[in-house]
């Protein structure tokens, strides 16, 4: 491209935009603990590139954990002793636990560890950035390409993926990559189309497990790049460069994986019993008595596999088999009218570009945004069909055909300058203000639409709305709280998430945690303050005791209660039948609490409640709320 002053004003706009950005992504990450898989994650990012340290696997694929583990190498840090014995690959040790000893062990440094490799997701935030601006410039013109950055840069969602060590937002950018890779390479089928498009595949198959519906879009691609396109490549030609790439990108898979089947001795084939009797389950075997691929993107793929259940909570309900309709409406509650404004002014321009009295207006160039649609349309739909509905950042590769759609609204055909001043200052003061509501909170960030953030525990929870990363404000609310009136009530504390809360200094009796790791369990609940974080107050992350108050667990709670004072607490038996009933008392606390409102909020997804005696009583020993069947929960629950 020509440098002119034009495009050099641009392109310094176009970076400082990126700039406010990467702020944005530092103030997102600077006074956040951990969220729940961040500390796994590094330890398997920092054992793929560490030559002192054996493989952890963390349940997913390797590339992405590389680049978050890679900035760890400046700060030498200490593995934890567990793994010093190891001389296989690690799969014995559950990796959340291995990483918060790894993050937290004292000869570490942990706030810079974990700014580090949340940087360094930063990095590659801003390259998708990057090329979505590039991108819907050469679409849609110049003004195209700053909207699309700037809705962009200024979306909650994406700031706060931006600002975590997690491999989503890094997966987001490797299909942004190899669409746009493919779609060239099928216009233009050189040798270094293939190669580059070979290589971004095999990163793609290296970075998340669901890269395996790429052949799907390419599907598309092809079938509109065969349709609407110039003349259409050979068909023997496009065989041989897919070939060629399909060769470059299994050369890829390998190298991410060091070129070794096993990481020291092969594991034992009790291992792999564990999966199912599928096709999936059978290929994987095949592979493994083949050694077809590394032993360790098998063993990722065999975990996932026979992991796939998980409690949903969605709007009041709860299901095993998730909801079809979770992903269109996170997606709608957490995204900011501005950029809901800016898709329907666009797919106005883009109706305008098709009829035929607009021919002679500013066009769209719709065959040209094939790569962005096929990508979100094919793997929107294959996410809302899988219904695996943990949280919004696994439908992330959605998000570039948002954003360079979006851009097109700059090629409306305005018939006043006022009017398209209206509306574009609407669009960038509505991504301001959405953005000055969601900070410092952006991952709780909820729309006018759902209710605004304090209303999103009713909506949603887990990584779409709590993760574990409010630590440091919950310390501060408690330190604050120790002046004001009722100082010497306790408090309790209930927290989502994998981290060591002593780091932090909350002082709190706790309550029941998704990962335990409390010394002391309290025998009795009394009067006092009770701080619950939203993802443990819906049911999800409570142990055994998941999901709504059923009846089953009201059995059980009035008849071990009935036997508690007989129960011997200095035995293992007696222990385990006390923490059973701890964890049904806590979950009856929470069906009680779910029909009031709180009584304030440390932030938008940490809650809290003052109970007196009386509403505490209520809660525990009187009629239960929220009662319902087993039935009442959708789809069967996991053996």
């Amino acid at each position: 491209m020509l440098i002119t002053r034009k495009n050099f004003v641009i392109g310094c706009l176009a970076a400082a935009i990126l700039g406010l950005f990467a702020v944005l992504c530092f103030d997102a990450a600077r006074d956040k603990s951990p969220v729940y898989d961040e500390p796994g994650l590094m330890l398997a990012g920092y054992s793929y590139v560490a030559r002192d340290c054996p493989e952890v696997p963390a349940e997913n694929l390797r590339l992405s954990e590389i680049w978050i583990g890679l900035p760890l190498l400046a700060l030498k840090p200490r593995i934890p002793d567990a793994l010093r014995s190891e001389k296989t690959l690690v799969i014995d040790k559950k990796p959340a636990d291995l990483g918060a000893l790894f993050l937290y062990d004292p000869a570490n440094r942990t706030e810079a560890m974990l700014m580090a490799s949340r940087m360094a997701v930063a990095v590659s935030a801003a390259a998708l950035g990057w090329i979505l601006f590039a991108a819907s410039r050469r679409l849609h013109g110049p003004a195209a390409g700053l909207l699309t950055l700037t809705l962009y840069c200024l979306n909650p969602v994406i700031i706060s993926n931006g600002a975590l060590a997690t491999t989503d937002l890094v997966t987001a950018l490797v299909f942004t990559v190899a669409a746009g890779a493919y779609w060239r390479l099928i216009h233009r089928p050189t040798l270094a189309w293939t190669v580059a498009f070979g290589i971004s595949f095999g990163a793609l198959l290296s970075t998340k497990f669901t890269g395996v519906v790429f052949p799907a879009i390419a599907a598309v691609l092809l079938a509109v790049r065969w349709a609407a396109g110039p003349r259409p490549v050979r068909a023997w030609r496009l065989a041989l460069v897919n070939a060629v790439a399909a060769v470059v990108a299994y050369g890829v898979i390998w190298l991410i994986y060091g070129f070794h089947y096993a990481h020291g001795a092969p594991l034992d084939a009790s291992v792999w019993a564990q999966s199912d009797s599928g096709f999936a389950a059978r290929l994987v075997d095949v592979c493994r008595r083949g050694h077809v691929l590394p032993e360790a993107y098998l063993f990722d793929i065999h975990v996932f596999l026979w992991k796939v259940h998980r409690l949903v909570f969605f709007m009041g309900r709860y299901s095993w088999a998730g909801f079809w309709s979770f992903f269109p409406l996170v997606i709608f509650f957490k995204t900011p009218p501005a950029l809901l404004l800016a898709l329907c002014v666009a797919v106005v321009a883009m109706v305008l570009a098709l009829r035929r009295n607009a021919l002679s207006s500013p066009r769209v160039d719709l065959y040209g945004l094939a790569p962005f649609l096929a990508t979100g349309i094919v793997y929107g739909a294959i996410a809302v069909e899988s219904r695996f509905n943990i949280g919004i950042r696994h439908i992330l590769p959605v998000f570039p055909m948002l954003f360079v759609v979006a851009g097109a609204a700059a090629r409306l055909p305005f018939n006043r300058r006022w009017l398209a001043a209206v509306i574009g200052g609407a669009i960038l003061a509505g991504s301001i203000v959405e953005v000055l509501i969601a900070r410092p909170n952006y991952l709780s960030y909820v729309n006018e639409f759902g209710g605004g953030p304090r209303n999103g525990w009713r909506l949603f929870v887990d990584s779409s709305y709590d993760w574990g990363q409010d630590l440091p404000a919950v310390r501060r609310w408690i330190d604050a709280r120790a002046v004001r009136p009722g100082a010497d009530r306790p408090v309790y504390f209930s927290y989502f998430g994998n981290d060591f809360i002593d780091h932090y200094g909350v002082r709190a009796f706790l309550l029941p945690q998704d990962i335990e790791r409390r010394a002391l369990i309290p025998a009795v609940l009394e009067p006092g303050t009770y701080i619950i974080c939203a993802t443990m107050l819906q049911g999800i992350g409570s142990g055994s005791v998941r999901g709504p108050w059923q009846r089953v667990f009201e059995e059980s709670y009035q008849a071990i209660g009935r036997e508690l004072p007989s129960i011997p607490m200095d035995t293992a038996s007696g222990y385990q039948t006390f923490h059973f009933y701890e964890l049904l008392r806590f979950a009856r606390l929470c069906a009680y609490l779910r029909t009031r409102e709180p009584d304030a909020w440390v932030t938008p997804n940490v809650l809290v409640y003052e109970l007196d005696e009386k509403s505490l009583t209520e809660a525990l020993s009187g009629p239960p709320r929220g009662l319902v069947d087993k039935d009442s929960i959708f789809g069967a629950p996991p053996d």
